[in-house]
Order: C-alpha cells, then sequence, then structure tokens
C-alpha cells in the first residue's frame, strides 16, 4: 500500500538519491550522519520507503533505489530547484 510522499519521505529519497549517484547501495549509518538523525529513525523511514516500493534492501542491508525511487528522487529535485530558483547539479 503506497502512503502519502511526505516531507520527511522526500528528505530521504534526496539523501539516497544523492548517496546512490555511483550505483552502489546505501547504509543506513550513511544516512544517519548525512541527515544527522539516529540509526534507529532511518530503519524506521527505510522500512516505510521499502514498503512503499522506493527502495529496495540487500541481505547485507545495504538499501538500492527502485526505479520508482529514483524517479520520484529527481522530480522532487526538479521541483524543488524550480521553487527556489537554483540548479540541480
Amino acid at each position: 500500500m503506497t502512503r502519502k510522499l511526505t516531507s520527511a519521505k522526500i528528505r530521504y529519497l534526496s539523501v539516497l538519491y544523492e548517496l546512490s549517484r555511483d550505483g552502489t547501495g546505501v547504509r543506513s549509518v550513511d544516512v544517519a550522519r548525512e541527515l544527522n538523525v539516529s540509526r534507529p529513525s532511518v530503519h524506521s523511514m527505510m522500512e516505510k520507503l521499502r514498503a512503499d516500493g522506493y527502495i529496495k534492501k540487500s541481505s547485507y542491508g545495504a538499501a538500492y533505489l527502485t526505479e520508482r525511487g529514483k524517479n520520484t528522487a529527481a522530480r522532487c529535485a526538479e521541483e524543488i530547484c524550480r521553487l527556489t530558483g537554483s540548479e540541480a547539479d
């Protein structure tokens, strides 16, 4: 079941998108460090993102954006840039 795309989910998707640009999986500890939140908070949000189909997790715990996750993160970044008048990297 897909739930509402909240501002918190957008923040996490944006960080996952940035940290996974090289195609490797993203560890929860890296997301926690980037967002300055606890690892349990990251774990909870990652489960929500997984349930919504935005990420998949490997057996080793690394998170990977699905096509849906990549597309959503890219669209959100474009919209934020449009609203703020800045350019995407």
